[in-house]
C-alpha cells in the first residue's frame, strides 16, 4: 500500500512538469508498448491487445500475447530493452515527460496521454485509439464507460453522501504515514459518483500525507483503505478493522465502517473504472444495490 501511496504521489507531482509534445506519426500503430496499468487496459479495451509487444511489470497480462516483454517498472524501464523491441509507438502518461523525452532522444515514437482525473480517462481513451486508427472503437469504449459511469450514480441518487475517508497506504500494521486521496483526484470523483463525500478538507496536495490526529479530527463516517496488492479475504479485512479500532471515537469505526477495498484495478485511472465506483457505492448504500 504504501509503495502505491507514493507512486501515485509521485505522479501528481510530476504531473506539475512541462515539456514539448512531438506530432505523433501518421501511420497506425502495430508494435506498441506501454508504460502504465491503465494504458495496458485501454489498448486491450480497444481491441489491440495483441499490438502490445511490451509494457511494465505492474501491467496486467489479460488480452496480452505470451510473449510480451517486460521493460521494467514504471518509475524506471529499461530503454534499451524497450528499443531492442523496435516499437513503432511507446505510450506514456503525462507524468512520465523524462522518460518520453529521452526515448525520443533515441528517435523512438514516444506519445504521452493524460491520466490525473476521469476527465483525462476519456481523452486518453480518444488519443490512443486514434493511434491505433480505431476511432470509432474509441467513441464507443467512451460511451460505454460513461454509462456504466451514469447507472452507478443514478443507483444512489437521493441517497446522502456519506463522509468517507480515502486512504491510499499506511505503514504496515501502524497507523502511522497515512496517505490521503485528496478533493479533485480521480478517486475522490469515483466516491462522489459512488454517493460518498471525501472527508478530507481541500488540499493543494493531491495525496497528503496525515497523522492520526487530523484523521480523528475530520471524524469520517466511512473508511476506505484502498489495497490493489491486497486480497480481499476475511482475515485481511478482520486485520484492518482491529487496526483502525484503536481510534475507537471515529463514527467509522463505531458504525463498523471501516472497509478494506482490494483489487488490481481500484486505483488505476482505465476502461474497470464504473468497476470501482459500483464496489464504492455497494459498500456506502447497500440498500441501493438489493
Amino acid at each position: 500500500m504504501k509503495r502505491q501511496a507514493a507512486w501515485l504521489a509521485l505522479g501528481a507531482a510530476m504531473a506539475l512538469a512541462c515539456g514539448s509534445s512531438a506530432p505523433p506519426a501518421a501511420h497506425a500503430a502495430a508494435r506498441i508498448v506501454t508504460l502504465l496499468p491503465n494504458l495496458t487496459e485501454i489498448v486491450v479495451a480497444l481491441g489491440a491487445g495483441e499490438r502490445i509487444v511490451g509494457c511494465t511489470s505492474y501491467c496486467p497480462r489479460e488480452g496480452l500475447r505470451t510473449e510480451v516483454a517486460v521493460v521494467g517498472a514504471p518509475l524506471g524501464p529499461n530503454l534499451e530493452r524497450i528499443a531492442a523491441l523496435r516499437p513503432d509507438l511507446i505510450l506514456l502518461q503525462d507524468t512520465q515527460r523524462a522518460w518520453r523525452d529521452r526515448l525520443r532522444a533515441m528517435n523512438l515514437r514516444a506519445v504521452e496521454v493524460p491520466g490525473q482525473s476521469m476527465a483525462d480517462v476519456f481523452a486518453a481513451v480518444r488519443t490512443i485509439a486514434g493511434l491505433l486508427d480505431v476511432a470509432d472503437t474509441g467513441e464507443r469504449l467512451n460511451k460505454r464507460l460513461k454509462g456504466e459511469l451514469d447507472d452507478v450514480a443514478q443507483r444512489v441518487a437521493g441517497a446522502r453522501p456519506l463522509r468517507t475517508l480515502l486512504v491510499i497506504g499506511h505503514d504496515p500494521g501502524a497507523l502511522r504515514e497515512i496517505f490521503l486521496a485528496g478533493r479533485g483526484t480521480f478517486i475522490d470523483r469515483l466516491l462522489q459518483i459512488a454517493g460518498g463525500a471525501n472527508a478530507l478538507e481541500a488540499s493543494p496536495v493531491a495525496y497528503p500525507k496525515v497523522g492520526v490526529e487530523e484523521v480523528l479530527r475530520v471524524n469520517p463516517q466511512a473508511v476506505f483503505v484502498l489495497a490493489p496488492d491486497e486480497n480481499d479475504t476475511p482475515a485481511a479485512q478482520e486485520r484492518e478493522a482491529r487496526l483502525w479500532s484503536a481510534l475507537a471515537y471515529l463514527d467509522a469505526v463505531k458504525n463498523g465502517r471501516v472497509y478494506l477495498v482490494t483489487g488490481r484495478d481500484v486505483m488505476t485511472p482505465g476502461p474497470r473504472m464504473a468497476d470501482t465506483a459500483a464496489h464504492f457505492a455497494r459498500l456506502l448504500h447497500p440498500e441501493a444495490w438489493r
